[in-house]
């Protein structure tokens, strides 16, 4: 079944290009003492998502929105869940 072609993380009537675990993942990424380029190097090397350093600021900005594909592997690299990022967690 392919992947599915819905965005997590999106308020809802918020316009597209919004989020709501931007802060969550800065977080997470700044306590994993990485920045957004190595980031961005895991999550293509060890989990085929190809999100270059300005994308990541983008999300972490609440700019851009997360596929749910990208907040699995996001999840998994920084070791936190879905949830947390999502601020279903504390």
């Amino acid at each position: 079944m392919p992947h599915a072609m819905f965005f997590l993380g999106i308020m809802p009537n918020a316009r597209i290009n919004t989020n709501i675990l931007g802060e969550r993942l800065k977080e997470a990424r700044e306590k994993a003492a990485l920045e957004q380029a190595e980031l961005s190097a895991i999550l293509s090397v060890d989990y085929g998502i190809e999100l270059e350093r300005s994308i990541i600021s983008r999300i972490e900005r609440n700019k851009r929105p997360v596929r749910d594909i990208e907040l699995d592997a996001i999840a998994k690299a920084l070791d936190v869940t879905p949830n947390w990022l999502l601020g279903w967690d504390n």
